[in-house]
């Protein structure tokens, strides 16, 4: 009986051990995908203050597109010239 015991807890083990590296890689990935995030607004925001330098004004629509995991907000950019309107 206690052999049949520690099976289990052998087996729980494997499966918590299992379970907790999953969760690891979960939260690595989810931190990479932060600093990839960061670096693309720090890129955004650069290109947008060029723009403003350029003299042309950032037209920004936010559109929400659906799919099967639910909504997905997307980001329509543009550029309008300040004295003569859309490019």
């Amino acid at each position: 009986m206690q052999n049949e015991g520690a099976t289990a807890m052998v087996c729980h083990c494997g499966l918590f051990r299992s379970a907790m590296f999953l969760d690891s890689a979960a939260t690595e990935e989810r931190a990479e995908a932060q600093e990839h995030m960061a670096e693309a607004l720090r890129i955004l925001n650069a290109a947008i203050r060029r723009t403003h330098r350029a003299g042309l004004l950032v037209r920004v629509e936010v559109l929400t597109m659906s799919s099967r995991e639910g909504t997905l907000p997307q980001l329509e950019l543009g550029t309008l010239d300040r004295q003569h309107g859309e490019i």
